[in-house]
């Protein structure tokens, strides 16, 4: 009996140092990051970027797998199956991780049940847009004349019902008691030829879309969604900077692993990717170019954000009263 208790006891020990010895080795084979998105865009761009550094950090393969569709679901439902053991993660944004499950009446994965939050890797600030012709000229003007206008409803253009370019119109209206229409398109291009046609009054757009066409003057930038102004953008003031309560126009993107993923690996991953992040000549050249702000944080740091956000993101979907099918 003794005999079989000592054995039991070395096998857990021994299971244990060679689970740790794994962690400690990660990577011994290559890595695959879930991009939910096609091939080109802005994300998909920043995470071949952080790919290519990883290979060089890891000596392994890092392999970037677009599974675009159904608002990241597509991408999350794939991640949920996959071994919680780091060699599979997905690039997501708060549409998958947080509005999802808030905007569909049945959704086939839960992300509080089966993502682990691994890192906050950047923040896109969106930036509040008019046409040239609209006579306002500060986020002021635009709620007075929003407030006064009588000729014909407001309008607004977004990307898609239910996202980050569409809720964040929900806090302005209510704090600043104003009406607008909705106007969706499908995209960021649309939206913005919109704007430049003066089909819509209002759009929450990237910087890197509508850089060149505010210092042209063809479209107004009134305010941008964050806490710094942006160096592409100089002379947008900030929502603070305003007066006019931020209307949280941005989106976040994290890397998330299956739940169960052991944190030992999750904190390696992090902590590299950090430092790919933090260098000057990485956020030249891969973020700031489509606007991105780098973070890099860690799985706790990621976690407590999204706790802090998550009251937020309820607000502005009730109010919108969204509610949307598989």
């Amino acid at each position: 009996m003794k005999f079989l208790l000592k054995l039991l006891i070395a096998t857990v020990v021994a299971s244990a140092h060679v689970a740790a010895f794994a962690a400690d080795v990660f990577p011994s084979k290559p890595v695959t990051i879930i991009v939910p998105y096609s091939a080109g865009g802005p994300i998909d761009a920043l995470m071949r970027s952080v790919a290519v550094e990883l290979r060089k950090e890891w000596n392994q393969s890092v392999v970037i797998d677009n599974k675009p569709g159904a608002n990241e679901i597509i991408g999350a439902v794939s991640l949920v199956k996959t071994q919680p053991d780091g060699y599979t993660l997905m690039a997501a944004t708060e549409a998958a991780i947080l509005l999802n499950p808030l905007l569909y009446k049945k959704l086939s994965y839960d992300p509080s049940k089966q993502f682990e939050n691994v890192s906050l890797l950047a923040r896109s600030p969106l930036v509040f847009t008019v046409p040239a012709t609209l006579p306002v000229d500060n986020m002021k003007q635009f709620v007075e004349y929003a407030k006064n206008r009588k000729s014909k409803p407001m309008t607004y253009g977004s990307t898609g019902v239910g996202g980050p370019t569409h809720l964040p119109f929900e806090s302005l209206m209510s704090d600043n008691e104003i009406s607008l229409t909705h106007v969706p398109y499908k995209g960021g291009m649309p939206v913005l030829q919109a704007l430049l046609a003066g089909e819509v009054d209002a759009g929450t757009i990237g910087s890197s879309l509508i850089e060149q066409h505010v210092k042209s003057g063809k479209v107004k930038a009134l305010a941008v969604s964050a806490d710094r102004r942006l160096p592409s953008l100089p002379n947008v003031p900030t929502f603070a900077e305003t007066g006019i309560r931020d209307i949280n126009a941005s989106y976040i993107l994290g890397l998330v692993a299956p739940t169960g993923t052991p944190l030992q690996t999750m904190t390696k991953i992090s902590g590299d990717i950090r430092k790919i992040l933090q260098s000057p000549e990485f956020q030249k050249k891969n973020l700031e170019p489509f606007g991105f702000q780098a973070v890099g944080s860690d799985p706790a740091s990621f976690t407590e954000y999204l706790r802090k956000e998550m009251p937020a993101q309820m607000r502005r979907v009730k109010l919108s009263g969204v509610q949307l099918e598989m």
